[in-house]
């Protein structure tokens, strides 16, 4: 009863509205600068009126109609009214004194209103991404503009399919040398105990070899693999050691010598109220663990894969992963979820089979898992497993997915049920979990029981909670109750906590849970406060407390931990770095500190050397200080002399080549053509300085995905760019590729659509904004601008050549232009610098005694017109 009342409560606390201001308080809303959109048109820098107290919006009318170029509707203040031509029909509508106002010559209009009264579908506001999307009943003049459009979208319709294509692929090989990479360590320099290592990669039998292991005390091979990555779709078929991914609430080793078909190489699971997120990451430095976009825990991981388990029972929780690795990398991963698979289209799959012995004790696992959509909001799926736990119980599992979501607008519900039936044993046990989303809030409602064969094993018996969260303007809140019963107690134990998340200091952010336990028996509250900081220079910062008094104590328990790490700290450009870490516990049972002191000198070249040093102090001060020694070398078999920086994984590939200017336009280095120093080249956001000869190296490359090479235009003259364009390059693991970057010399062609005074100011932006200019060469569109409102237009990046300028209107009326076509020679003095050709005038006029027509290319019908539109 009492458990009732807590919840009921708690929720009428977040439901009730908390406001009554009425509109007459507009001034004091505040401008929120948010992201709109309209059909294909988006502005990521738009006004609003913000009632924070309220959680509703309000549009300036002209700046939206400036937005979409509804340039035919006028808006008037007194009466608070639109009127004007839409679609070139008489529109007139007006608001009320609750669903607009007046402020400083603008009328702002309450979104749900503007929805009702105007043509639109709807119009959304997102308060979690600041976005704003409306969907207009009537037609655009973009639209209008890309109807005009049409036969020259019919040429370029295969422009999507080019746009997927990959224009360089590294192939898979029979065998490549490979790199190695040799690595030295001793725990401790006092010490005799020391360490030799090895890791190798490289193509065989066209995959991926991945082998690692000892030289030094003992010869053995620890790790090993043959990978055929996306083997079938973004499957990958690994012969080997891979990690197995299990139920959540059994305890298998998942370190397995077999053969996997899978894709996931990041997932979470939940444990009870423990939620746990594992991986693999070669070569991390640092890894980030961020909930809702909060800080929530870092680590550096001592081998590949990595683990995290969070405890604190909030289970409404999406989870990114922030990745930095030793070679300067970041890789932000967002964690796959098996217990909330994402629904499949209708009539697609995804299939996974894993199989093998224990690496350790030679026990054999595997599992199957297959899903099939039956429908858009529709998932299926079966599982069979043979599995066993760390304890030596056996299990023959046969699992059943089900996954529906309403596909409601307004309360859109996720239900998710597993069923687990042991075959041996004729036993079942579920996990369910159901979500909604009730107008802002969040719903949730987790069960999971288990047979006796299970929780004899796993202790325990069930596990249920429900919770209700709100998100708004960088703030979070949840309450909830959790249940459990153990199998070695058989007693119910409960809890009812609440949180509150915040990063409205970004990249500050703080979180308060408190707890109340219910167990009889066991009663008492606790705090967990916690605080984190994650931004300038990597620099990490982390304090989390616990605060907590049972029923019968007579004072708080206190133990606080805080946490700094800052990396990469450069004494010596590119040459000496520094990593410095400080951890610091204190409780107030002992009245005493503990620290912990961790520098690493990082002597970062083509050899690595690395030297940690712990400092540990306990309560009576007494210190103990423990320096290691840390060296290893990549070495490239098939060129042992290439220099190659050590901090990069084995298992990356490199990009090389030359950036040079190509005078003679035939895209190879040769006679002439003049070398570009300190180019930068792009690759994946990543820029990499060429050297005085243009030679440049990006190394650490990701790997079997396709990645983008291009230039960094602010490294290069503004008249020169990248003949090639963007590339689109797959690579393969420890592979090199050499990939050339021609220059070209461009210019820009400049002119202005003059007004006269045929036309008012209004009607001349309205026409000029159903215009468009093309420059043709040879009889075929190679560049297409829209003027500015003004009738200033612009062509950048134009190579050499002879073009035919034309103006074209795209509207209804008959309006066309006192010079429809020019000619445009752009020929440079100088073959090494562009220039700046202008003067490329007209005026707009009306065509007399001429009717409108729109060509049409006889073969087109109207559904292949459509798809070209859509395709655009």
């Amino acid at each position: 009863m009492i458990k009732r009342k807590i919840l009921s409560f708690l929720i009428f606390l977040l439901i009730i509205p908390t406001s009554l201001y009425s509109i007459e308080d507009y001034e004091n809303f505040e401008d929120s600068y948010i992201q709109i959109s309209a059909k294909k048109i988006k502005d990521d820098f738009f006004m609003v009126k913000y009632d924070y107290d309220n959680e509703e919006v309000y549009i300036g009318m002209n700046t939206l109609f400036y937005f979409m170029e509804l340039y035919g509707l006028e808006v008037n203040t007194e009466r608070k009214s639109i009127f004007g031509k839409l679609e070139g029909k008489n529109f007139n509508v007006s608001f009320s004194d609750d669903e607009a106002y007046v402020l400083d010559g603008e009328l702002f209009v309450n979104s749900k209103a503007l929805e009702e009264k105007m043509d639109f579908t709807s119009i959304k506001y997102d308060f979690s991404s600041l976005r704003l999307t409306l969907e207009p009943n009537f037609t655009l003049p973009y639209e209008e503009r890309e109807k005009g459009k049409v036969e020259r979208l019919r040429l370029d319709s295969r422009k999507e399919e080019e746009e997927k294509k990959i224009d360089i692929e590294v192939p898979r090989k029979l065998i490549t040398p490979g790199l190695i990479k040799l690595d030295y360590s001793q725990s401790d320099i006092k010490g005799p105990e020391n360490r030799l290592s090895y890791e190798y990669a490289s193509q065989f039998l066209y995959g991926e070899l991945y082998l690692s292991g000892g030289i030094r005390p003992d010869s053995e091979l620890n790790y090993g693999n043959l990978t055929y990555s996306d083997i079938i779709g973004d499957n990958d078929l690994v012969l080997g050691n891979f990690s197995l991914i299990t139920p959540g609430f059994l305890n298998i080793d998942s370190n397995i010598l077999g053969v996997s078909f899978n894709n996931e190489e990041t997932y979470v699971t939940k444990d009870g109220a423990i939620t746990v997120i594992k991986g693999e990451a070669f070569d991390a430095d640092v890894i980030e663990l961020y909930r809702n976009g909060m800080l929530l825990n870092y680590i550096t991981p001592p081998t590949k894969d990595f683990e995290f388990r969070v405890d604190d029972g909030i289970l409404s929780s999406d989870y990114t992963l922030k990745i930095y690795y030793k070679n300067g990398g970041i890789e932000e991963r967002i964690v796959y979820s098996l217990s909330d698979s994402e629904l499949l289209k209708k009539g697609r799959y995804r299939f996974s089979a894993q199989s093998g012995k224990n690496a350790d004790n030679g026990e054999p696992q595997s599992i199957v898992r297959a899903f099939y959509g039956l429908a858009d909001n529709l998932t299926v799926g079966v599982s069979g497993s043979d599995l066993i736990s760390t304890s030596g119980r056996k299990y023959r599992f046969l699992e059943n997915t089900f996954l529906w979501s309403t596909g409601l607008h307004n309360f859109p519900t996720l239900i998710n049920y597993k069923n687990f039936y042991e075959i041996e044993k004729q036993e079942n046990s579920y996990n369910l979990s159901i979500e909604q989303k009730l107008f802002s809030y969040n719903l949730r409602f987790t069960e999971n029981k288990y047979s006796p064969y299970v929780y004899e094993d796993t202790n325990l018996k069930k596990y249920n909670s429900i919770s209700v969260g709100k998100s708004f303007n960088r703030n979070s809140f949840e309450f909830g109750l959790n249940r459990y019963i153990y199998y070695d107690t058989d007693v119910e134990s409960k809890n009812v906590y609440g949180t509150w998340y915040s990063s409205m200091l970004n990249p500050v952010s703080f979180s308060l849970r408190a707890e109340k336990e219910l167990t009889k028996g066991r009663e008492g509250v606790a705090f967990y406060p916690s605080f984190a900081y994650s931004g300038f220079q990597s620099l990490n910062m982390m304090l989390d407390g616990e605060i907590s008094k049972k029923k019968n104590d007579d004072d708080y328990k206190q133990e606080y931990t805080f946490r700094v790490n800052k990396r990469n700290m450069e004494l010596i450009k590119d040459s000496l770095y520094v990593d410095f870490g400080v951890e610091a516990k204190y409780s107030n049972e002992t009245e005493k500190f503990r620290y912990g002191i961790t520098f690493t000198i990082e002597l970062d070249d083509f050899i690595y050397l690395e030297l940690p040093t712990d400092i540990a102090i306990n309560e009576n001060n007494n210190h103990k200080t423990t320096t290691s020694l840390h060296a290893s070398k990549i070495i490239d078999l098939s060129n042992p002399l290439r220099e190659i920086k050590s901090n990069v994984s084995i298992t990356g590939a490199w990009i090389y080549g030359k950036v040079f200017l190509d005078k003679n336009g035939n895209g190879i280095f040769d006679q002439g053509d003049i070398p570009i120093p300190e180019a930068g080249v792009m690759v994946n956001n990543r820029t990499f300085i060429a050297d005085e000869d243009g030679n440049y190296v990006a190394e650490g490359v990701v790997t079997n995905e396709i990645i983008d090479l291009t230039i960094n235009r602010k490294t290069i003259d503004p008249m020169l760019k990248n003949s090639k364009g963007a590339l689109k390059i797959k690579t393969r693991k420890s592979s090199g590729l050499k990939v050339d970057v021609p220059i070209e010399v461009v210019s820009m062609v400049t002119g202005n659509i003059w007004n006269t005074s045929e036309f008012t100011e209004r009607q001349f932006i309205q026409a000029v904004s159903m215009t468009t200019i093309v420059l043709e060469k040879d009889g075929q569109v190679q560049y297409e601008v829209d003027p500015e409102f003004d009738g200033m237009f612009f062509f950048e990046d134009i190579p050499p050549g002879q073009y035919k300028m034309k103006f074209i209107y795209l509207g209804q009326e008959n309006f066309g232009f006192t010079i429809p076509e020019l000619d445009v020679d752009v020929t440079l003095t100088d073959t090494e610098t562009g220039e700046y050709f202008e003067g490329y005038d007209t005026q707009l006029m009306r065509i007399v005694d001429e009717e409108p027509t729109q060509e049409r290319t006889p073969d087109m019908d109207e559904d292949e017109i459509d798809n070209i539109l859509n395709n655009y």
